[in-house]
């Protein structure tokens, strides 16, 4: 929680989706450390395993309706995560974000790749729009073949993979250092095309841990948060 503190006002942030929360009471926590303009929601409140959830600087952004979930009909593809979902404003303008932890694992590419159909199709019908942008822990490349996430790569028009400069460069930038390989993606809808954005994997474990990649596994994540600024 005080390596967290640290992080989170030097990088200016608004809005943390975060995928493995296993304890509310330590979001809370964080929240709290953070200061009272922050405010958090977590998927299932009541559970011990590991949910998504977000934290908020409310003195940035406007909550247009608490977050929920959708896509239930296919819980055995998300993996019993259903992707959650924020509405909010900044400046004026509406985002809808959307929080997304994959089933993992060699041998459940398929289960990824029909949770990728039922995301597009839920976006294409009912968000065609909207300022969308899904992120998260996806479980899988983007440089692959077969890919799990040809629903959108296919709809080139509609979607894109801020990040896959990132997928296809060097692995220290990578966002799962423990394998290694980059499995967290941003991916956002045609609305946002025009605008000017910035993607970048945050490489806290080396300011924080250097040489030391167990300390922020056991403190932090096995994961590298991925980071995306809208200008």
């Amino acid at each position: 929680i005080n390596e967290l503190t640290d992080i989170i006002p030097a990088l200016e942030v608004d809005i943390i989706a975060l995928q493995e929360i296993e304890n509310t009471q330590s979001l809370e926590n964080l929240k709290n450390n953070l200061g009272d303009n922050w405010i958090f929601y977590r998927s299932d409140d009541d559970s011990n395993y590991g949910t998504l959830s977000y934290l908020i600087n409310t003195n940035e952004i406007h909550l247009n309706q608490s977050p929920y979930t959708i896509l239930s009909q296919y819980d055995y593809q998300f993996a019993w995560r259903r992707p959650y979902v924020l509405n909010v404003s900044h400046n004026n303008t509406d985002y809808i974000i959307i929080n997304v932890h994959y089933k993992c694992c060699d041998g459940s590419e398929n289960r990824r790749l029909e949770a990728s159909i039922a995301l597009e199709s839920y976006i294409s019908n009912y968000l065609e729009n909207d300022n969308v942008i899904v992120l998260g822990d996806f479980n899988d490349l983007l440089i692959d073949n077969p890919n799990v996430f040809t629903p959108f790569l296919e709809e080139y028009e509609n979607y894109l993979f801020t990040d896959t400069e990132i997928a296809s460069g060097s692995p220290a930038y990578w966002s799962f250092p423990g394998w290694p390989s980059h499995i967290d993606h941003i991916l956002i809808t045609n609305e946002l095309f025009g605008y000017s954005y910035d993607t970048q994997t945050l490489l806290i474990d080396e300011i924080f841990y250097p040489n030391n990649q167990n300390l922020y596994d056991i403190y932090i994540s096995d994961h590298r948060p991925v980071g995306i600024r809208f200008q």
